[in-house]
């Protein structure tokens, strides 16, 4: 019979639980950098399909990821210095604890200037309506600038709000306007395809559009959330093809 000293098992019990709390820290930070941007997380499915966001950072952030080489290339940088004149050589934790402090800070920032922002939409005024809904979505490059998107009953108005270092992008009455179609029995029978009900579920700015054809007509969707996005890779679009009696014959939704 085989017997394991004491310490062993201890040993293999931190082990354990210091990689199962190793785990759940990377799987709740993911979670978290997933809440922050504006795809949003599903937390409460499959019992809700609903979508939370804060919308502060974009889906992949070059300023967090310059946070992290900042952070980790000083650290680098000092243990060379410090391997150089003979003392000990910094930890890369150094680097991560600079990197937890960083981050929530740039959140903070992005936060205060997301609220300003939603502000500066609200207070506008449009020659379709007083606004019902309205949201603020970051972008690319520019960390105080938001791709600005307002609803009101009969259509949808796009704007930049934010701070800009190009003038020209922070002129203000730059808004464009797209009206909603008015074909409302179209528009039911294109909203009863599965494809749509996935489409549906997820935009929070949707668009409808429709095309008359030779037997019947052409329905495309997008979200304007991810407007400035979909004018180069066509994403977040939903199309479909119905007959004259507004039977679908075809649909997609292409993520």
């Amino acid at each position: 019979m085989r017997f394991e000293k004491p310490e062993t098992k201890q040993a293999a019990a931190k082990s354990f639980w210091g990689l199962y709390l190793a785990c759940l820290i990377g799987m709740g930070s993911h979670v978290l950098l997933d809440y922050t941007n504006s795809y949003g997380i599903r937390p409460f499915w499959p019992f809700a399909s609903s979508w939370h966001s804060l919308d502060l950072v974009f889906i992949i952030d070059p300023w967090i990821l310059a946070l992290f080489l900042f952070a980790l290339g000083f650290t680098y940088l000092f243990r060379l210095v410090n391997q150089e004149v003979g003392a000990h050589p910094t930890s890369f934790q150094s680097g991560a604890m600079v990197c937890l402090m960083l981050i929530p800070s740039y959140w903070t920032v992005k936060a205060f200037s997301h609220r300003s922002a939603l502000r500066d939409l609200e207070s506008q005024s449009y020659i379709s309506g007083h606004p019902v809904s309205f949201g603020a979505f970051p972008l690319f490059l520019n960390p105080f600038g938001w791709h600005g998107v307002v609803e009101t009953s009969r259509a949808f108005h796009m704007r930049f709000a934010g701070w800009s270092p190009l003038p020209q992008t922070r002129t203000s009455g730059r808004t464009r306007s797209l009206y909603k179609p008015e074909q409302m029995d179209i528009l039911q029978a294109a909203s009863k395809g599965n494809q749509a009900k996935a489409f549906l579920s997820f935009a929070r700015y949707p668009l409808f559009q429709i095309l008359p054809t030779p037997n019947g007509y052409e329905v495309e969707a997008r979200d304007l959330r991810f407007e400035f996005a979909g004018r180069i890779r066509k994403a977040f679009r939903y199309r479909a093809e119905l007959d004259n009696h507004l039977n679908i014959l075809s649909e997609r939704f292409r993520f």
